[in-house]
């Protein structure tokens, strides 16, 4: 494993069971409020996102959103933005630090499936099993945002 992908060895080896079947189960992120992310700090500069991953089954339980966004191969990884997951720092492309952004609430945590988190890409047997589950996925939510990128001019 590649010393980039550490943090993916910390993060669903470590504390969350691997997904190789199509039974239901999905990993859901929880995005902490704004305010609980970044209250600390004296003068934020930037946004802190702070996530936990949580298992569900989607047979048994709720799922308020699930978001697509565009991936671009040429969209940098920017490990200057600081997401934490579970208390693992992971290094996130600009646009999926975007969508975060976005989706991430005042005072409110916000519960959401959006694959770039919630499936471990590294392993091809879990992705494989989680990527046979996205109609399902997708069905169950009850909002779906698809995340073009953010607002400009033309918007």
């Amino acid at each position: 494993m590649a010393a980039t992908d550490e943090w993916r060895k910390q993060l669903y080896h470590q504390t969350h069971p691997t997904l190789r079947q199509s039974n239901g189960d999905v990993r859901l992120l929880t995005i902490q409020s704004w305010y609980d992310s970044n209250t600390h700090l004296d003068a934020p500069l930037k946004t802190i996102i702070q996530c936990s991953l949580r298992l569900a089954n989607l047979r048994r339980d709720s799922l308020s959103m699930a978001v697509s966004h565009s991936w671009d191969a040429s969209d940098p990884i920017v490990e200057s933005e600081p997401v934490i997951v579970d208390g693992v720092p992971v290094p996130v492309s600009k646009g999926l630090y975007q969508v975060l952004c976005h989706l991430q609430q005042l005072s409110d945590p916000t519960t959401v499936w959006i694959d770039a988190l919630c499936i471990n890409h590294a392993d091809i047997a879990e992705k494989s099993a989680q990527v046979a589950q996205i109609a399902e996925i997708y069905a169950k939510a009850d909002k779906t945002l698809l995340w073009l990128g953010p607002e400009d001019d033309l918007s």
